[in-house]
């Protein structure tokens, strides 16, 4: 879960590289801002995807024992 939460990160990286690309001409203006969005929008979108397949791999085990006892929950 906390690769989920982590892609968080990632936006959050784009939308500052947006912000800095776009609007030039203040102190926060970078050169390379697409690159900063770019790496932004990797993290963010692969991140959810390593999460989800962190739990289900993770939880293997678990569906493997409800299926073995016929757990309900």
């Amino acid at each position: 879960m906390g690769l989920i939460l982590s892609s968080m990160a990632g936006f959050g990286a784009a939308i500052w590289g947006f912000a800095t690309y776009g609007y030039g001409g203040g102190l926060q203006t970078q050169e390379h801002g697409d690159v900063i969005v770019l790496i932004g929008l990797i993290i963010g979108l692969v991140m959810p995807f390593a999460g989800c397949a962190s739990i289900y791999i993770g939880r293997a085990r678990y569906r493997k024992y409800k299926e073995a006892t016929g757990r309900v929950h």
